[in-house]
């Protein structure tokens, strides 16, 4: 939805293959100021992410980040304020974040914040 007041969905649309595991993570990726939706295939650490919202299966970017068969939690955000959100992934068992920075680039930042084994989901915030 748009808006912050409840109601019916603006858009709805199928993306990715159902009843696989995989879950989402939303970001900015092509640097447009829209955020899009993209998927985490935690079986094989596979981001496959895109840049409209509307039906099918055509990705925009395939990154491996992460460890194949990993509890880690997808995340996505402008780390470097570039404009482009990037993905990460946090590990509620140790508490630490892995943030993949530059694109085409292997490095990541990694941090601990919180509390080990917490039971929340991680998000990102925009700031308008």
């Amino acid at each position: 939805t748009n808006g912050l007041d409840g109601g019916d969905a603006e858009t709805s649309f199928h993306f990715g293959p159902p009843n696989q595991g995989w879950l989402p993570v939303a970001g900015d990726w092509n640097g447009d100021g829209s955020q899009s939706v993209g998927l985490y295939d935690p079986a094989n650490g596979l981001f496959c992410l895109r840049n409209r919202l509307d039906d099918g299966w055509d990705v925009d970017y395939e990154i491996f980040f992460g460890p194949k068969d990993s509890k880690m939690l997808p995340l996505a955000g402008d780390w470097e304020a570039t404009g482009r959100s990037s993905v990460g992934l946090y590990d509620p068992e140790t508490g630490e974040f892995h943030l993949r920075l530059t694109e085409g680039c292997e490095s990541e930042k990694v941090f601990s914040f919180g509390p080990k084994n917490l039971q929340a989901w991680p998000f990102s915030v925009v700031w308008f």
